[in-house]
């Protein structure tokens, strides 16, 4: 589970990074999590389950008292 934890976060970070290098975002944009298996979009009991839930979900939300967007990156691998 461990394993799979730094393997989520490393992949939100990847996105994150990659994100930054198109853009001109600070480093204050974004919240970086890893969430392993702790929301699922498809059952891990088959390849195609598991497949499915490594991913990358991206949630941009206003912040207050700017015109700006927050971006929350979230991993999660199975």
């Amino acid at each position: 589970m461990e394993q799979n934890l730094a393997l989520s976060h490393g992949c939100a970070s990847a996105v994150r990074d990659w994100m930054q290098q198109m853009g001109d975002f600070a480093d204050s944009c974004f919240a970086v999590q890893g969430l392993v298996a702790n929301q699922p979009i498809a059952s891990n009991e088959t390849e195609a389950g598991r497949t499915a839930n490594r991913r990358v979900d991206i949630q941009l939300v206003p912040q207050v008292g700017e015109q700006r967007a927050l971006a929350g990156v979230t991993g999660r691998s199975s």
